[in-house]
């Protein structure tokens, strides 16, 4: 009976077989070895991935028209070909009066530097086209996507436009004009009037002063301007890139993922069907078992039912049929169903391996049958069997059976006669 269990676990042990029989993975993609709560958990990181990275894709879909906008704009700037030439002539004029003047030696008035200051504004605001309003902002605000901080960070605006360092004397004689107007200034050597050694530092590059001076200075900030607004620009292209194909990848995964669980979905309701099947023929087999015993000898019955070896059968079998159930049910880990498999084999061809060892053992052990001792017999039985003896032997030869007394009559005694009629 343990040798039918046995054939019918490795049967059994079959079933399994047919729920590890998967579809196979796109190219490029090995899901056969992960199982289906790994393959959910993968899902839903690709589709945080996915979400993440189409939410900074459209950020810089957005992100782009802005750079392109600040590209043409830094592109199409001139200077005032109106207001210029007359700022650069009253300029000019007012500049050449005042340094006239501290060249004499003499002190110029207060309006007079207040006039300069508002020429030097004049130049500015007509003559530079504030670079820095058309440049990537670097303070970036703390609620400043990380994205475009990163964007925006990895732009080289190490160097100031290069119009700040050639007009920086006219910016230091302006600066110094404001600064008088709060009272004489303090520090330096006695003697030493700033107001006058800003002017005179200024003098070289007021001489300069010219449309093509501005006209060469519009250039090179344009030139700066417009690199810098094209490397950001091509970095938002390159990251959205980097972005596509990542909201590709992320896709082409959920499909692979989604094409390997429905593949195990659909192949475990094959399974299904078939261990159904295979659990209803077990059954049957084991009813079968159970009622062929009625033609079975009465010895073998006996062992039967007495050593429980049908319910240890019918037990083990059920117990196999649980196993096998939440194996394909993936409610027990495949290396443990396996294990637990190999120990319910290994007890059921172990108690067989181990009767017959017992058996063998029990025969080899069973002590020779001894004869019985011989009892010693009485005079008084030994006389008794040869009496018996005797009487059998006179029976047999037709004579008179002896006397029972034990005197014998004596010789040559007179018969007495017989009787009369």
């Amino acid at each position: 009976m343990k040798t039918i269990l046995g054939l019918m676990l490795t049967w059994m042990v079959c079933l399994p077989g047919l729920a590890s029989a998967e579809t196979q993975a796109p190219a490029g993609q090995d899901f056969s070895k992960v199982s289906d709560s790994l393959l959910r958990m993968r899902m839903t990181s690709e589709l945080e991935r996915k979400k993440k990275a189409e939410g900074e894709l459209e950020f810089l879909k957005r992100e782009l028209p802005k750079a392109q906008n600040s590209l043409n704009q830094i592109k199409t700037q001139q200077l005032d070909a109106v207001q210029l030439p007359s700022a650069i002539s009253a300029f000019n004029q007012d500049f050449a009066k005042v340094l006239a003047v501290v060249k004499k030696g003499g002190s110029p008035s207060s309006s007079d530097y207040r006039l300069i200051e508002q020429r030097i504004g004049d130049l500015f605001t007509w003559g530079l086209i504030r670079a820095e309003d058309f440049l990537p902002r670097r303070n970036l605000r703390p609620e400043t996507p990380a994205l475009l901080q990163e964007l925006y960070l990895e732009v080289d605006r190490a160097e100031d436009p290069p119009s700040w360092a050639r007009v920086r004397p006219l910016t230091l004689l302006q600066s110094t004009i404001r600064q008088s107007y709060s009272g004489p200034p303090t520090g330096g050597r006695t003697g030493d009037d700033p107001l006058k050694a800003a002017l005179l530092s200024a003098e070289s590059l007021a001489a300069e002063v010219a449309p093509k001076l501005f006209e060469d200075l519009l250039k090179q900030d344009k030139a700066m301007a417009e690199g810098l607004w094209q490397a950001l620009i091509n970095r938002i292209q390159s990251t959205s890139t980097d972005r596509q194909h990542e909201v590709d990848a992320a896709n082409n995964a959920i499909m692979a993922i989604d094409k390997e669980l429905l593949g195990r979905e659909a192949k475990k309701t094959e399974v299904d069907s078939n261990l159904t099947l295979a659990i209803y023929g077990m059954v049957f087999v084991l009813f079968a078992i159970y009622l062929a015993t009625r033609w079975f000898s009465l010895e073998i019955q006996t062992i039967i039912f007495q050593q429980r070896t049908l319910v240890e059968m019918i037990g083990l079998a059920f117990l196999l049929l649980t196993i096998i159930i939440l194996g394909t049910g993936q409610k027990i880990d495949p290396a443990v169903l396996g294990t637990l498999l190999g120990t319910v084999g290994g007890y059921i061809f172990g108690q067989q391996i181990q009767s017959r060892r017992n058996a063998s053992a029990s025969d080899s052990a069973q002590p020779p049958v001894l004869p019985e001792p011989k009892v010693a017999l009485t005079q008084k039985q030994l006389e008794d069997m040869v009496d018996a003896l005797k009487r059998i032997a006179q029976q047999g030869a037709g004579g008179a059976p002896p006397p029972t007394s034990d005197a014998a009559p004596a010789a040559g005694a007179a018969k007495s006669p017989p009787p009369s009629v």
